[in-house]
């Protein structure tokens, strides 16, 4: 697991002796610990302050650390299972700045319990060892310098950029898309970054702007597009273009982003951060060759800053109703897996939903599961959807005669749930249309909060065991004519439900911070302070 994997990063040592930037002052990292052994040997009253600090900085020391003695792992182990622990097994990157913070405090307070006890130009001499020592190592900080650093593996790439109104103008237009399909930026890299080169000599290498700046979902690396990475490069290496197309409308990628600018890639990247991209695209040219292979036609084009459309015939939008039901075999490696069904797939119409088989012989029959294809053909409802926000969605369904499968392409999870509204369906405004206008495509907002928000708080949603993964990694549920008994047309409501612990915990604090507000008003007032 992640946690297991990050494990050996959490080093004791570390922690109490934390590393000045400056390599000739490094042997100052004795001073902290040492002051802080000399101050409780010196330190005389017994101060509640004091141990409420030294018990913050070993318990902030421990969550920092997490590798002190198999009982201490298996009790970092444990704390997994309260809620929304698990933000923190990355526990070295979340933990450290509180553990500095609380290292400082200790180490300020005994070192003046020191400085009391000796005399007083011991104590000047002491204080102004400490202000030299803290200057030198933070001159990298207050100099700037810290900026200005050199990209590891770069030709004398710097961090500091100035940003290409070209590629402005390239963002601005993936924003005003009026559809929420996914885009792929190449240059590829090897983790989660994306690489975007300035107009000087320096580039962003970090988090993709595509994503935070466009607000659509962006594959920029390698484990972005989990669990198909090694797929990816395998079929990149095979040059099997139609596979890849096909693998573009499983993750619902429309756009293709593509910085042609020499400074985001090989030239002045020659490994870092392409090592296993280069395995399989080794230079510029190559990289416009399988470019060309995967797009179609140019909808942007400004300077070094391409968006091209993907092909249409392989396209699935963001949701749609599954034609064929493709069961396969499980196998132990995640290539094996989607090789078996993706890759060697040839059905024309792309709206299949590959299901593993012991998951179809649970969703559906046994006999239908033996077949390798479950056909849905004809009689297939028309679904209207659009996105009220991120965590919820609302599909107005029409024409139901039959059973059917819809497919939602999100990471599947549990607390996705789908209801069917018992209220008139929403007339959903059609925007883009897909087959023949059976799957459309509405006008999409970002609603936080409103009269709404609540709806599906007394609502049964569908049964978990019609709710299924399908694709490798999206969400599917087996949806009944009667699921909403004598309609035809009716509202389908999906909705990641673990947000209402966002909106639980917002109302309690907004609660007792106006309970709080009045005691304190009511404090002043009686002069009780």
């Amino acid at each position: 697991d992640y946690f297991n994997a990050a494990r050996g990063l959490g080093k004791v040592i570390n922690n109490i002796f934390l590393a000045y930037a400056q390599n000739h002052v490094r042997w100052a990292t004795l001073i902290p610990p040492l002051v802080i052994i000399i101050g409780f040997i010196l330190n005389k009253k017994k101060a509640r302050s004091l141990f409420l600090l030294a018990s913050f900085f070993l318990v902030t020391l421990f969550l920092s650390s997490a590798n002190i003695t198999d009982i201490g792992i298996e009790f970092y182990r444990m704390l997994f299972y309260v809620p929304g622990f698990s933000m923190f097994r990355v526990f070295y990157g979340q933990w450290q700045w509180v553990h500095t913070f609380f290292y400082a405090m200790l180490f300020g307070y005994l070192l003046y319990v020191v400085l009391i006890q000796i005399r007083r130009r011991y104590a000047y001499v002491l204080i102004m060892l400490f202000i030299v020592l803290h200057t030198i190592s933070s001159w990298t900080f207050v100099s700037g310098q810290i900026l200005r650093g050199i990209h590891p593996g770069s030709k004398n790439m710097t961090s500091i950029m100035r940003m290409n109104p070209d590629y402005e103008q390239a963002l601005a237009f993936i924003k005003t898309r009026p559809d929420d399909g996914n885009v792929f930026n190449f240059p590829f890299t090897d983790f989660f970054y994306q690489v975007v080169p300035g107009q000087n000599q320096a580039a962003y290498i970090g988090l993709s702007p595509t994503s935070y700046l466009t607000g659509k979902r962006a594959f920029s690396g390698y484990q972005t597009i989990y669990p198909f990475p090694e797929s990816f490069l395998k079929l990149i290496r095979e040059k099997n273009y139609v596979a890849l197309k096909r693998l573009f409308g499983l993750l619902n990628i429309k756009y293709i982003f593509y910085i042609k600018d020499p400074k985001a890639f090989t030239q002045y990247y020659p490994t870092w951060p392409y090592s296993l991209f280069l395995s399989t695209v080794s230079n510029p040219q190559a990289l416009t060759e399988l470019v060309d292979a995967l797009r179609a036609g140019v909808v942007f084009e400004k300077g070094d800053y391409v968006v091209y459309e993907t092909d249409k015939d392989f396209y699935l939008p963001h949701m749609y109703t599954a034609t064929n039901i493709s069961p396969y075999e499980p196998t132990g490696d995640w290539y094996g897996k989607n090789a078996s069904f993706f890759v060697e797939n040839n059905s024309p119409d792309p709206r299949v939903a590959y299901v593993e088989r012991d998951t179809c012989g649970k969703v559906f029959s046994e006999q239908e599961c033996i077949q390798n294809t479950i056909k849905y053909t004809g009689d297939l409802p028309v679904i209207t959807y659009k996105r009220v926000n991120p965590i919820k969605y609302k599909v107005e369904v029409s024409a139901v005669r039959r059973p059917f499968v819809l497919v939602f392409s999100e990471k599947f999870h549990n607390d996705w749930k789908l209801y069917v509204s018992k209220k008139q369906a929403e007339e959903l405004i059609s925007r883009e249309s897909y087959y023949n206008g059976s799957v459309r495509e509405s006008i999409h907002e970002d609603i936080f909060l409103n009269g709404q928000t609540f709806e599906t708080l007394d609502m049964q949603s569908i049964p978990e065991s019609r709710h299924f993964m399908v694709n490798g990694y999206a969400n599917a549920w087996y949806i009944l004519p009667t699921d909403s008994p004598g309609n035809q047309r009716y509202e389908i409501i999906i909705e990641m439900v673990q947000q209402r612990v966002f909106y639980y915990s917002a109302i309690i604090s907004i609660v007792s911070l106006f309970i709080f507000l009045l005691y304190g008003i009511k404090l002043i007032k009686n002069k009780t302070w």
